[in-house]
C-alpha cells in the first residue's frame, strides 16, 4: 500500500496525494467550445474592476435544463419567496429536503414509464409466442422501480410533516406521517391528523381527504413491500397462451386492483404535487409566522 505522504511511484518526485492519488476518479472530456481560460480574479478599485492573478476557488451548483421539473419548481417558488428572510432558514432547509424528495418521486415515475416503453418495443420486435401456457416473467427492474416509487412518496410525506412542524408547533415532534391503529383500524397519518384537529388547524381536513383518496392505499402497499419479497398482486407483462393465427395477447403491467402501473404512478405524482401546493397555499393564506410561535 502506498501512503498518502509517500513519494508517488510515477517518479514525479511529488507526494502521492499531490500527484496520482485522484487520477482514477476524474475523466477528461474535450469540449465542443473553447472558453477563455481564467487565471485571474477581479477586484474593485474605485469605479473600475482590476484583474489580479489567481483564480477564485468556487464551485457553481446548477442543474441541466432537461433535468428540471417545471411543475416542482413552480410549487416551491411562492413559498420560498414568502419566507425569504434569514430568520426562516431552518424552515427553508426543510422545504429544500421536501423539494429534493419530490424530484426522487419524479425520477422513479419517469423510470417506470421508460422501462415499460422499452419492454413494449422488445415485444414488438419479433417476439416468440408460447403455446399452451400463460407466462409472466418477473421484470426485476420494473418491480424495483415501482417499489422505490412507493417508498419515495411515503418519504416525501414524512419530510412534509417535518417541515410543517415549523409552521404548526403542535406536530413538531412528529418525524413521519405517523399512522394510528392496526389491521382494519389502521389510519395512515392518523396521529398527525388527530393532533392537527385537536389544535383546530383546518389543514387536517386536507390531509384526511388525501388519505382517503390515495395515501392510505399507497402506504399499505409500501408496508407490504417492507415485510414481503414483492408487492402483492403486482403483475409484470402477462402473456396469454397462443391459440392460433391471431395475435398473442400480452397484458400491460398492473398494480394491485388492476390499474396500469405507469398510469398509477402518474396519478399519484400529480396527487402528491397537488397536496404540496394546497398545503403551501394554506400556510401563505393564513399568514403563519414560521418558527416564531
Amino acid at each position: 500500500m502506498i501512503g498518502r505522504n509517500d513519494l508517488c511511484p510515477c517518479g514525479s518526485g511529488r507526494k502521492y496525494k499531490k500527484c496520482c492519488l485522484n487520477k482514477d476518479s476524474v475523466m477528461k472530456i474535450k469540449p465542443l467550445n473553447q472558453p477563455e481560460s481564467i487565471d485571474y480574479h477581479c477586484v474593485r478599485v474605485g469605479n473600475e474592476w482590476v484583474k489580479r492573478p489567481g483564480c477564485l476557488a468556487v464551485r457553481i451548483h446548477t442543474t441541466d435544463t432537461k433535468d428540471i421539473g417545471v411543475e416542482i419548481e413552480s410549487i416551491f417558488k411562492n413559498i420560498f419567496n414568502h419566507f425569504e428572510e434569514v430568520k426562516f432558514q431552518e424552515f427553508r432547509d426543510r422545504l429544500h429536503n421536501c423539494k429534493h424528495k419530490l424530484y426522487a418521486v419524479r425520477h422513479y415515475k419517469l423510470s417506470v414509464g421508460k422501462e415499460i416503453k422499452l419492454r413494449i418495443e422488445e415485444f414488438n420486435n419479433g417476439y416468440q409466442a408460447n403455446s399452451g401456457v400463460e407466462i409472466e416473467k418477473d421484470n426485476h427492474k420494473l418491480i424495483y422501480e415501482t417499489e422505490s416509487f412507493l417508498f419515495q412518496v411515503k418519504s416525501s410525506l414524512d419530510l412534509l410533516i417535518q417541515a410543517l412542524g415549523y409552521a404548526f408547533p403542535g406536530i413538531k415532534s412528529f418525524r413521519t406521517f405517523a399512522h394510528s391503529g392496526v389491521g382494519e383500524d389502521f389510519i395512515s397519518g392518523g396521529k398527525v391528523i388527530k393532533k392537527l384537529r385537536e389544535e383546530n388547524i383546518e389543514i387536517a381536513d386536507l390531509f384526511e381527504q388525501n388519505r382517503k383518496l390515495w395515501i392510505q392505499d399507497l402506504v399499505s402497499m409500501r408496508d407490504t413491500i417492507t415485510h414481503y419479497r414483492r408487492l402483492k398482486d403486482f403483475h409484470c407483462f402477462v402473456e396469454e397462451p397462443y391459440k392460433g393465427k391471431e395475435k398473442v395477447i400480452i397484458h400491460y403491467p398492473t398494480m394491485p386492483g388492476g390499474k396500469l402501473v405507469d398510469d398509477y404512478c402518474k396519478e399519484i405524482y400529480e396527487d402528491l404535487l397537488n397536496l404540496y401546493k394546497d398545503v403551501f397555499d394554506f400556510i401563505i393564506k393564513i399568514g403563519v409566522q414560521v418558527g416564531e410561535q
